[in-house]
């Protein structure tokens, strides 16, 4: 954000970012104090497939199969977690997304290649990306498509179409 619209704007959004994280940590602390352990075991333990519970929603996609292979291809699966959400986070700062709808389509495709490599998920987990693609689309027939961009006027913006002028 800061290279597409200046050091002030991404500033401006980091503070944001950082006070709504902050509100939700203490909107949510008194739940989670009492009780730490039980909140590490339910956000990350589980999904990853490190408890002793295990789903009976459990769904066939390349993460659990993986995990069935037992301790190696679990081991598998997490280094791949950790690879694709370090390759997504790499494009989101490398090439910033130039509008909110390409963001969303973006963090979708993270998303659904993340619980699809889940040693522990579930076919409801791809709700979440597939209503991020749905807003991205209204938003897009909402305001139509961005104009395109002369590239060697924003050399930063290579995600969107470039016509170059006269």
């Amino acid at each position: 954000m800061g290279s597409r619209d200046g050091a002030r704007a991404g500033i401006r959004f980091a503070g944001t970012a950082l006070g709504t994280a902050a509100a939700l940590v203490a909107a949510l602390a008194p739940a989670a104090l009492p009780h730490p352990a039980a909140l590490t075991e339910n956000t990350v333990a589980y999904p990853l497939g490190l408890t002793t519970a295990k789903s009976p929603a459990q769904s066939p996609l390349p993460g659990h199969l993986l995990a069935t292979l037992g301790p190696a291809g679990h081991l598998a699966a997490i280094a791949l977690l950790v690879a694709v959400g370090a390759a997504i986070a790499a494009s989101l700062v490398i090439a910033p997304p130039a509008s909110p709808p390409r963001a969303a389509i973006r963090i979708a495709i993270g998303l659904t290649a993340l619980f699809a490599l889940c040693p522990a998920t579930r076919w409801g987990y791809f709700i979440y990306p597939l209503a991020l693609i749905a807003w991205a689309a209204l938003e897009r027939s909402r305001h139509g498509s961005p104009e395109p961009v002369d590239h060697r006027e924003h050399p930063w913006r290579a995600d969107v179409l470039v016509r170059a002028g006269p």
